[in-house]
């Protein structure tokens, strides 16, 4: 068990080196899973939107799951990738909970 932990401490560091965080990991994880097979129909630019809103929110709002907001950010998606002003995913994913 302790090989594990030193290992996964290893690579976190790897990581931080390249300037990827564990928020970004569970983001992109959660997104890619809910996403599934429609992940191939969305632009890298769509798809950046999508995680930046994802990860706004998610810096924003309090005891919300990650799982949560990508979501509720996959239900209002076109809204976030038409920059819908009357849409707040801060605010929407707390009816999630």
């Amino acid at each position: 068990m302790i090989d594990r932990i030193k290992n996964t401490r290893k690579v976190i560091e790897e990581l931080k080196e390249k300037d990827v965080s564990v928020l970004a990991i569970d983001i992109v994880y959660e997104l890619d899973c809910q996403l599934g097979y429609e992940i191939k129909d969305l632009s890298d630019d769509d798809y950046c939107k999508l995680y930046n809103e994802i990860e706004y929110a998610y810096l924003k709002v309090e005891n919300v799951d990650i799982g949560v907001i990508v979501e509720c950010a996959l239900d209002h998606m076109e809204d976030i990738l038409n920059e819908n002003e009357d849409f707040d995913l801060r605010e929407e994913c707390c009816y999630y909970v």
